[in-house]
């Protein structure tokens, strides 16, 4: 096997194993409401959900940055030759 084609099979399985890290870590630190604050509050619930939204774009801009740097660096290489 060639060099250029163990990288283009170790990349992408390298992106896909960050990927998943992040999910799980992601998981891991998902936003809970504590047991002592009213969860039937709707500013509390707000907040929640404000949390989640960020939480969720946080670990997303997280998991697929390597797979977009990648997918520009292919398309930078293909497009100058």
């Amino acid at each position: 096997m060639t060099v250029s084609r163990v990288i283009s099979i170790v990349i992408p399985v390298a992106c896909v194993v960050w990927f998943l890290l992040a999910v799980y870590v992601g998981w891991l630190g998902w936003p809970r409401i504590p047991l002592d604050v009213p969860a039937s509050d709707p500013d509390i619930i707000a907040e929640h959900q404000k949390a989640i939204a960020s939480h969720v774009a946080t670990y997303a801009v997280a998991g697929l940055w390597p797979t977009a740097v990648v997918l520009m660096v292919r398309w930078l290489k293909g497009r100058n030759g």
